[in-house]
């Protein structure tokens, strides 16, 4: 969390690639009647004039462990129909990114091909979500709080992304993961 992601998806977006992300997906299926109707069951109180109050949610998923474990079996059970029907989007590419949050920590990077890791110094992220997010600082802290520490994540990147400079730093980093990605492909299919 805070780390840059967004910006990164924007920057790769911004030079023609295919990017899903994750978290788009997850509001997807948060929009279908199944999913409503269940939260309706196990969680009435998230619904405020007949949406899903996200901030209630978020409370209640990093205080009750219970259901947060329910929920996310709930949405992974619908994540796959939802990234196939996304990428069908881009049959010309050779490729597209995935971002994805908690990859390392649900077990899901043998399933990609190449992992790149977007990281910030702690002192960075906490300013980060400060800055757009104070009123939720506690959960954001546990959230942090739950990733899997750096220096294990980075075990299994291939690249790393270091988002502690400024915009053009990081346009320059992402334009050379993209040659990374490219090259690394490109040889393996050979």
């Amino acid at each position: 969390i805070a780390v840059g992601k967004s910006s990164v998806v924007n920057i790769l977006r911004s030079l023609g690639l295919a990017v899903i992300c994750a978290d788009d997906l997850i509001k997807k299926i948060y929009q279908q009647d199944n999913i409503k109707s269940w939260l309706k069951l196990q969680q009435p109180t998230v619904f405020s004039n007949g949406a899903i109050d996200f901030t209630t949610l978020r409370q209640i998923v990093f205080n009750d462990s219970n259901f947060k474990d329910a929920l996310e079996k709930k949405l992974c059970l619908e994540l796959p129909q939802v990234f196939l029907q996304e990428a069908q989007k881009y049959p010309n590419q050779a490729y597209l990114y995935y971002e994805v949050q908690l990859l390392v920590e649900k077990k899901l990077h043998p399933l990609v091909d190449v992992v790149v890791l977007i990281h910030a110094s702690p002192d960075k992220q906490k300013m980060r979500l400060q800055q757009r997010d104070v009123q939720t600082q506690h959960i954001n802290e546990k959230i942090i709080s739950i990733q899997t520490p750096y220096h294990e994540k980075k075990i299994h990147a291939h690249l790393e992304i270091i988002n502690d400079g400024d915009e053009e730093q990081l346009k320059q980093e992402v334009l050379d993961m993209e040659k990374f990605v490219k090259n690394l492909l490109s040889t393996r299919k050979k």
